[in-house]
């Protein structure tokens, strides 16, 4: 089974936001990317995956805070 991944949307009322990504989306964002040219992209979508990760813009389900709201 696929991880589901959150992307960032932003503050309401002081509480994140964050929304459902598709596994689909992901493929194409990290493909437009790696055809652009993008470092992390071209070394790869696990790579790119991680990357996206690390920085905060997207977080497995068990990785996001408490008190979040998912939109």
């Amino acid at each position: 089974m696929l991880p589901v991944f959150y992307r960032y949307v932003g503050l309401h009322d002081g509480r994140e936001m964050w929304e459902p990504v598709a596994w689909a989306s992901l493929r194409l964002e990290w493909l437009w990317l790696a055809v652009c040219g993008r470092c992390h992209a071209r070394l790869g979508f696990h790579v790119w995956l991680y990357c996206m990760a690390r920085d905060g813009e997207l977080l497995t389900m068990d990785m996001l805070p408490s008190g979040v709201e998912i939109v």
